[in-house]
This record gives structure tokens, sequence and C-alpha cells, in this order.
């Protein structure tokens, strides 16, 4: 488990190591694709396409967030959440698309319109598929 292995040029695990013993690469590629988000880019025909996506999951502390940011992510998932119970008190009887399943959605969203709007975007259209939702 100690022994030191070449990384592959196909790979962003090691970030600026090109070399690591296998106990550190397993416990990297756990880490990232056996944790609690996964990804799914295989299906993806341009290679340069895949190639960010697995930079952008393999490069190690890629995913390390600071307390604010944690604390502005979980502010932003409870007031979804509790939008949600709100609606589902205030129209009982209605016909809603709620967010059973998909409560990281309004954050998420949220979290792109900031960074577009700090990449100079000034405009986002959202489409809807459903008539008459009310969320």
């Amino acid at each position: 488990m100690d022994r030191l292995f070449k990384l592959p040029s196909t790979t962003f695990i090691g970030g600026e190591e090109n070399v690591l013993p296998l106990r550190e690469i397993l416990r990297r590629l756990e880490n990232i694709y056996c944790n609690t988000i996964g990804v799914e880019y295989m299906f993806i025909n341009d290679l340069d396409q895949c190639n960010w996506i697995r930079e952008k999951f393999e490069s190690p502390g890629i995913k390390k967030l600071s307390k604010d940011r944690k604390r502005l992510l979980l502010s932003r998932l409870v007031r979804s959440t509790k939008f949600e119970e709100f609606l589902a008190k205030k129209w009982v009887s209605e016909k809603r698309f709620g967010l059973e399943g998909c409560e990281v959605l309004i954050p998420c969203m949220k979290t792109i319109i900031d960074r577009s709007s700090e990449a100079g975007i000034e405009s986002i259209v959202i489409g809807m598929p459903h008539r008459g939702r009310l969320n």
C-alpha cells in the first residue's frame, strides 16, 4: 500500500504531485467518487469537457468550503424548504409540483445567478415546463 505509483496525465488527483503511494491514491479516489456527491460525465463525447469536469472534481481541496459559505448554503436550503412548507399549507388542495427530492435546486440556482452576475451577465431566462406552478 505504500508503494509509489506515477500518476497518468489523465488524472488530476495528484494536484502538483505526479507520484503518490497507492494508499493515498485510493484515499483520494474514494473521497472523490465514493462520498456524498457523484458526477456522471462519461457519456460526454467531447474530451475537453470531460477533462474540465474531472479536473473540477479530482483536484485536491476543490470541495473545501469556508464556514461562511457553508452557512450561506444552509440558509438558502432552509429558506427553500420553509417556502415549500408554506406553499403546502397555504394551497393544500391545489396541484403543485413541489421540491421533494430536489430541495437543493433553489440554493443551486441562486449560486448560479450570483456567479453569473459576478461574471457580468445582465439577464437570465429560466424556462418553466409546467403551467400554473405555484412555487
